[in-house]
C-alpha cells in the first residue's frame, strides 16, 4: 500500500495514479516495491523520482505507479 498526502490509499500499484496537476507530493510506501513518480499525467516518460519501498518522501511530481 502507498498513502498520498496522509489520506489517499492507493492498494492497486500497477495502475497509474495522476494528480490533475503537477504538485509536490508526499508518499508513504509501505509495500515492497519502489515507486516511481513522473512529471507527465499518465505514469510515461522517464521517472523524475523513486520512492524506495518502506519509505516517505514528497517529490515534486504528477502521477505514479509502482516499478515492475
Amino acid at each position: 500500500m502507498v498513502i498520498v498526502d496522509g489520506t489517499l490509499e492507493l492498494s492497486d500499484l500497477d495502475s497509474c495514479w495522476a494528480s490533475g496537476f503537477p504538485r509536490d507530493i508526499r508518499f508513504e510506501n509501505r509495500s515492497s516495491r519502489d515507486f516511481l513518480v513522473f512529471a507527465s499525467k499518465d505514469c510515461s516518460g522517464d521517472p523524475v523520482a523513486t520512492v524506495a519501498a518502506g519509505t516517505s518522501a514528497s517529490y515534486y511530481g504528477w502521477s505514479a505507479v509502482a516499478a515492475r
